[in-house]
Order: structure tokens, then sequence, then C-alpha cells
């Protein structure tokens, strides 16, 4: 069964409630314990693809140590009360495990981020697939270019009539370099739809990406190797202002994203049941990083989305979205 079988049968914008591998007993931990999640920066990271920028993401990509190390203040004074002296202990010891193992092995060691998102309804390229509240979890690995990162999408209600089921699992795979000014990553993301009649599908992905120029313009391109057989491209923008530290202890930033999205026939006539190429989507995202210790970052964030082409914007129930929740975010 495809994507456009379902538009034919049923409401598209109930059709396919996602996500990932939240298979992971740390991640459901988290989802009930205060204190984790990272975004895909929605969109703009691979496997954040979910999130913003391909994945128009926004929703659940973990965060890599780069993107999280943008919130900190280095130099700021340290706090003196018992808590934040807590804090600055643990964060020691923190360093200094990771500098041991480093000496001992002789190489930088990996960095592991665990997220889990909450959000009001899951939307992916324009496509609303759960218009439920959703639980995100996502477990991201990163080392020395590499990043292996499994994020899912579980129903919190019956809408999809699988509530409290994982219906989307994807695992990425990618690798990024910067060649001068120029960032460049590829990878592979594999969608896999446990509790529903869907077909598993495998997308190939490349991306240039220029992240110290004015705005953080990048363009990453998806093609659907399996089912769909079609490509979608992405072209996203991006900016960070750092903000004075919350309660003046807490270090924080507004970070504002947005991007468009232009897509082939194949691509639409599978996910839409519209047989023409044209520009899919504009996706954009307001968040909030707070960064409460050394390796926990919750984000309240916001994201609109709407699809953008007359005849794609006919073939939906909800053409225009917004997506509000948060993400905790522990990082190792």
């Amino acid at each position: 069964m495809n994507m456009r079988q379902v538009a034919e049968g049923s409401v598209i914008s109930r059709v396919k409630s996602t996500v990932l591998a939240g298979g992971m007993v740390a991640a459901m931990a988290l989802a009930f314990v205060p204190g984790a999640n990272a975004q895909s920066l929605a969109a703009d990271s691979p496997s954040a693809a979910r999130a913003t920028a391909g994945v128009p993401v926004l929703f659940a990509q973990a965060a890599t140590a780069e993107q999280l190390s943008q919130y900190s203040t280095p130099g700021r004074p340290q706090q003196v009360d018992g808590a934040a002296a807590a804090a600055n202990d643990q964060e020691g010891l923190l360093r200094e495990l990771r500098q041991a193992g480093e000496e001992k092995f002789g190489f930088e060691m990996p960095t592991l981020a665990i997220d889990t998102g909450f959000f009001n309804k899951y939307v992916w390229r324009g496509i609303v697939l759960t218009d439920d509240p959703v639980m995100q979890p996502a477990l991201t690995v990163d080392w020395f270019g590499f990043s292996l990162n499994i994020w899912g999408n579980m129903d919190l209600t019956g809408v999809n009539d699988n509530r409290g089921q994982f219906n989307e699992v994807d695992f990425t795979l990618s690798y990024a370099h910067q060649f001068g000014p120029v960032e460049a990553s590829i990878g592979v993301v594999h969608y896999y739809f446990p509790n529903t009649a869907f077909d598993q599908t495998t997308e190939v992905f490349a991306g240039l990406a220029l992240p110290d120029v004015l705005l953080s313009p990048s363009v990453t391109a998806y093609f659907d190797v399996d089912e769909a057989d079609g490509w979608y491209v992405s072209a996203d923008v991006g900016h960070s202002f750092e903000l004075p530290p919350l309660f003046g202890r807490f270090d924080c930033s507004l970070d504002l994203t947005g991007g468009l999205g232009f897509a082939s026939s194949k691509h639409n006539d599978f996910y839409f049941g519209v047989d023409e190429s044209g520009w899919n989507d504009f996706h954009s995202s307001v968040s909030l990083p707070v960064k409460l210790n050394h390796w926990l970052t919750v984000t309240p964030l916001v994201s609109f989305t709407s699809v953008i082409d007359s005849s794609l914007r006919r073939a939906v129930v909800d053409d225009d979205n917004v997506v509000y929740g948060v993400n905790l975010t522990i990082l190792f």
C-alpha cells in the first residue's frame, strides 16, 4: 500500500502518524522525567531531516555537540549557590571522564544526545501525519563527522488507531565535512512504519551549507530510491540570537529558521496523489533553547508550515499548520 492509495480512501492528513525508534529505554524514560531533547534545529540537521529542512523537521532532531555549544558562554562567572555548585562539579566530572577516555584510547570520544519532544501534531513536508498530540524521542551519536540518528513518532491519542505505539521509526546515517566556508553532507534515511500498513522506504541525500555566512544558507536534496522514486529539495536559512542569561544563570538563545521545499512529480504523486512537480511547502520555526546545565537543554518551540502549490493544497485537508511543543535534550 502506498500513500496515494491511502489518500484515495481516506483523509491524507490522518494518513501516516510517524516516527522513531524510540524503542530505546533511555529515551522512553526521558519522556516522563524532566529533562531531555533537542531539535532539529529542525530542518537543517539531516536526521532532523524530519524536523526541518528535509524532514521539515523542526520537531525532533537531536542536537550535536557543536549545535549545543552555541548556547554556552565561556568565561561566564560561576554561580555560588548549592545547585549551581553541584552543576559545576558534575560538569567538571564529565569533562574529566571524557578527557580520561581520550587519553586512554588516543582519539576523540563520540558524543551522545538523547532527545524527547512533545508536540500538538506531527507535520512532514507540509503533510499532517498525526493531527493530535505526539511524542518524538531520538538518539544521536556523532563521531569524527559521522552521525547515526534514530528518531520516532508515537501517537498519544487514538486518532490513528494506534495510541501509545510507534508508527514511524527513521534511521539516518550521515557524514559531514567542512571544506573552507562550505560544509558538505551526504547520507541515507530509512523510514520504517511499525503498527501501520505502509511500506518501508529509503532516501539518500546530499547537502551544502555555509554555516559561517549570514543566515547560514543551506540546500539539501533527498531522493527516494524505493517506494516514491522521486526527489525533494529543501532550501533553508536560519539565525541564532544570543540572549541574556535567563534568571541571570541559564544560557539561552532565540533561534529562527525558514525554508522552501520543491519536489518532483513522482514524489508528489506518491504523497499527495498529484502527478506534477512544484513548490511543496514553506516551513519556519521559532525556538528558545535554554541550557539548564552542561548536559540538559529545554527547547520550547513553535513552527508554521504551509503547502504552496495550489494543486497540492486542494489534495490535503489542512494546508496551513501551526505546531508547538517542547524538546528535552540530554548531551553526553
